[in-house]
């Protein structure tokens, strides 16, 4: 399984990490919509920075909006920042983003987690301590 979830009270985050395919990506997400949050989820970062292989084609993209529009109207409120810092990463994720955007409008794909946090906490979503940390430590290296 080349991915962990880390979920909080009414967030989550998805890392992937080593060789990584359209089906894992889709098993994550199931497991992240059938997860009994104590509150409407607010927002989940899905990150690939650490992603050796990323074999996710067109069809596994598809796939995965499909799911996605599923589980948008028992997640109406649910934003979804993605990680994707290489070309190819970034370009499926932008696909996906266009894609799901007329049933969740609330999506943002960035190069760096600095990048769709910041994004996040100008939408006005209130941050997870950890990720207000390393927002602030992003911010301190960038002084």
């Amino acid at each position: 399984m080349p991915w962990s979830a880390a979920y909080g009270n009414d967030s989550a985050e998805l890392r992937f990490y080593g060789d990584i395919t359209g089906d894992e990506i889709l098993t994550a997400k199931r497991e992240l919509f059938a997860h009994p949050f104590e509150r409407d989820p607010r927002y989940v970062l899905c990150d690939f920075t650490a992603v050796r292989a990323f074999g996710v084609s067109l069809a596994d993209v598809k796939r995965i909006v499909e799911q996605d529009r599923k589980a948008a109207a028992d997640n109406p409120g649910l934003c979804e920042v993605v990680v994707a810092p290489t070309p190819l990463e970034f370009g499926s994720s932008r696909m996906w983003e266009m894609l799901v955007d007329d049933v969740r409008p609330n999506t943002r794909v960035g190069k760096t987690r600095s990048e769709v946090l910041e994004w996040l906490e100008e939408k006005s979503v209130a941050l997870t301590r950890d990720h207000l940390n390393e927002l602030a430590a992003s911010r301190e290296r960038q002084a």
